[in-house]
């Protein structure tokens, strides 16, 4: 006779199923790391711990707080001590990811309809071979985490955002989580500390690690605020949305990071044309055109731009973005002179920091990705983003909701923003955060479900 599960049980069940035995571990969990963690860690893992075990049961309010944790934890990079080998963040992370994979396994009806599940396969299999071709375990677990943990996310966020109010959620909770890092960097701002010189300006760091990483996350929080604005209904929401776009902008524009500058003025034409907001368009134009001729800090931030094309065949341009045309040729170099394995499978995962002469990372996650686990590689995650692209268009075109049409223009200017980060910097790749965030927001739009004509839409 067959063995026949209760209803609850079986995978799609009730997710609260997972609390006793979540507990049970999460208890025995913190024993351990309260008698054998450095004291701060240990505080900070239990209230984590006690966090999770009240999530879990609530999967969708679970996904916010992954989101919204990682946004906050960048800004203690500099948190001292380990456990097992792992400092606070890769800890936070690590947890993070058995617990999606955990409650994408009790959907796993759901997730196995997912458009992007055979992209996820294909680019999992190829990690799974760079990752035996790696020289470092432990660099291959966290590169791994790296380039499947936001798709992972992406499916999850799918699975849960069943609404259109859910949906707006998602984007409402990454501007709520936004705005602790907002503020971290304006005092900052305020108090005039948290800078370094570089390239003739003093640049703002603020609580963060790396200058990149700070103005592309600015740079995300100022293209949610645009949406959070152009979705709200009230007036003290407009005010809140204005005013995280005012302080996201400003520590942005403070880092002069010319890639997050150029992403988010390409977000802004591509979201206001999606919304037909014409007459900001135009007033965006005047706008451009005024600070290219009148602003002296523009035309010389960009000046690369033009002496890339006006450059004598004879010149270098090896210091041209700040080196980075240096850093690509040598990249590219490495990668050529791999075998035929290395040509299509990559070089392994770590690869990319072998690739030059300075042995950091090539500044750009597309060459990272080519070194790492090669064109096929390469061109699924590329894939993957053009599938996030057209079902996005889609939602713009079909969706009944307008809230629905309006977030879906984002994530298409979201799309173009990660596009051009990774093709010129390292960015939404090998910067977790911003691959959480943003990946996690491209899946809303598989959410929404779609009509074949426009009837019925929602004002």
């Amino acid at each position: 006779m067959a063995l026949s599960l209760p209803e609850p049980l079986r995978i799609g069940g009730d997710p609260r199923l997972l609390a006793i035995p979540a507990a049970t571990a999460l208890a025995g969990l913190l024993v351990v790391v309260v008698l054998y963690a450095p004291w701060a860690h240990a505080v900070a893992i239990a209230l984590g711990l006690v966090a999770g075990a009240a999530l879990l049961p609530r999967p969708y309010f679970a996904v916010l707080a992954f989101l919204a944790l990682r946004l906050v934890l960048d800004l203690l990079w500099w948190a001292e001590g380990t456990v097992g080998g792992l400092n606070l963040l890769q800890l936070a992370s690590a947890a993070v990811i058995a617990a999606t994979v955990g409650l994408l396994v009790l959907r796993l009806k759901d997730v196995l309809r997912h458009p992007m599940l055979p992209w996820l396969c294909v680019l999992s299999c190829l990690v799974a071979l760079g990752a035996l071709r790696a020289d470092s375990l432990t660099e291959a677990m966290k590169l791994s985490a790296e380039l499947t943990t936001p798709w992972l996310l992406l499916a999850l966020v799918t699975v849960l955002a069943d609404s259109p109010k859910k949906r707006v959620g998602v984007l409402v909770g990454t501007a709520i989580a936004g705005v602790i890092p907002v503020l971290s960097s304006l005092r900052h701002v305020a108090l005039g500390t948290g800078t370094f010189h570089l390239h003739g300006y003093d640049r703002l760091l603020g609580d963060y690690a790396n200058l990149h990483n700070h103005a592309l996350v600015m740079a995300v929080l100022t293209a949610v605020a645009i949406t959070a604005i152009a979705l709200s209904r009230t007036h003290w929401q407009r005010a809140l949305g204005a005013a995280l776009l005012l302080g996201a902008g400003a520590c942005l524009v403070l880092t002069y990071v010319r890639t997050a500058l150029l992403a988010v003025a390409a977000f802004l034409v591509i979201f206001l044309v999606l919304e037909k907001r014409w007459r900001w368009v135009a007033g965006l134009g005047v706008a451009f055109v005024l600070l290219v001729l009148f602003s002296g800090t523009v035309q010389d931030r960009f000046s690369d731009l033009v002496e890339v094309f006006t450059m004598a065949e004879t010149e270098s341009r090896d210091d041209l973005g700040s080196g980075r045309w240096m850093l690509w040729k040598e990249g590219i170099t490495h990668y050529r002179r791999g075998g035929p394995a290395d040509w299509f499978l990559g070089r392994g995962l770590g690869a990319h920091w072998a690739a030059t002469s300075q042995h950091i990372d090539p500044h750009s996650d597309l060459l990272s990705v080519l070194l790492q686990i090669g064109p096929i590689g390469l061109l699924t995650w590329i894939g993957g983003a053009l599938l996030g692209a057209w079902r996005a268009f889609r939602v713009v075109r079909e969706a009944e909701a307008r809230s629905d049409r309006t977030l879906a223009a984002f994530v298409l200017g979201l799309l173009v923003v990660m596009g051009i980060s990774v093709a010129i910097s390292n960015a939404f790749i090998t910067r977790p955060s911003l691959g959480w965030v943003a990946w996690a927001l491209v899946g809303v739009c598989f959410a929404v479900p779609l009509t074949s004509h426009s009837r019925g839409r929602t004002p």
